[in-house]
């Protein structure tokens, strides 16, 4: 019994969450200058299952590019407060989030 108690605990340690960083499909998107300042900043929550190993959400930056219509960009995950307060209460259902955040400049129209 100790022996499937310790392999649970450390499976919850090993997680492989998965954020996809790309453009949505036929755009002409370039990656800003980690320095420089967009005009339009917009963040999501991802949702993960199983530790990561099932995304409960769209896991890419593809549909914030498109929705804003941005045409250079930057873009970086991270957890933040509410992410890891998620992680300590859901956690032990193997449910996680982290946040994604897309920064860039707008393509005149």
């Amino acid at each position: 019994m100790k022996k499937i108690l310790a392999i649970i605990t450390l499976i919850g340690f090993v997680s492989c969450y998965n954020i996809k960083f790309v453009a949505p499909p036929q755009s002409d998107v370039k990656v800003m200058s980690e320095v420089d300042v967009g005009k339009v900043k917009v963040s999501k929550k991802v949702w993960f299952i199983l530790y990561g190993l099932v995304p409960l959400t769209d896991n890419s930056t593809a549909d914030l590019i498109a929705k804003y219509n941005l045409k250079n960009v930057k873009a970086r995950c991270y957890m933040d407060a509410v992410d890891v307060v998620i992680g300590l209460i859901l956690g032990y259902f193997t449910i996680g989030t982290f946040t994604i955040e897309v920064e860039g400049e707008p393509q005149s129209k």
